[in-house]
């Protein structure tokens, strides 16, 4: 593990050398991407959990249109 480590830390040291910026973007969009799954698990929870109750009547739509909007945004 130690041997894979110190290889990917070479190795992002090489890039980083050549193109610091692409380093940086890489890292904070793995970050994203890593916050956007449970988030879209979020979603689509209350999505469902939305239209059986807009569907049963227990809702108003207009409380369910926000998470449709975050539907289409995630």
């Amino acid at each position: 593990m130690k041997r894979i480590l110190s290889a990917y830390k070479d190795l992002i040291g090489i890039i980083y050398a050549e193109a610091p910026f692409m380093v940086i973007l890489t890292f904070l969009f793995a970050i994203i991407g890593g916050l956007l799954t449970p988030l879209g698990v979020f979603i689509n929870q209350r999505i469902f959990d939305g239209g059986l109750a807009v569907a049963a009547g227990d809702m108003p739509f207009s409380s369910y249109t926000l998470y449709l909007i975050l539907f289409v945004i995630v």
